[in-house]
């Protein structure tokens, strides 16, 4: 449900706000003024590398639309989601009651 939420605003976003937005640009123009420390660069790959903010990051590579990317990222979640879903087992062996949760 979070999911499916998460993708319908993203897609708004994207095709409304964010189109022309690009965080590596605005980036490399502040790192030609000041010099940047360790962990702001970290900060910065993590915010690029992520595949959930990569979403947001670039305007289009390749041809990929920024919503073309959001719905990639839907599909590769729905799809982890549902190959864990076929792991799991059907009964759990200890239940959780509230007689397990009482610390004495």
């Amino acid at each position: 449900m979070g999911a499916t939420l998460w993708l319908i605003v993203s897609l708004i976003v994207v095709s409304t706000k964010n189109r022309n937005y690009c965080i590596v640009e605005k980036l490399a123009e502040y790192e030609n003024k000041t010099k940047w420390g360790f962990w702001k660069k970290m900060k910065i790959y993590m915010i690029v590398l992520h595949p959930l903010s990569n979403i947001y990051s670039y305007i289009d590579i390749n041809g990929i639309r920024k919503s073309f990317r959001a719905l990639l990222y839907y599909v590769r979640l729905m799809a982890l989601l549902g190959t864990s879903g076929l792991f799991m087992k059907n009964q759990v062996k200890t239940p959780i009651t509230a007689c397990n949760l009482d610390v004495n």
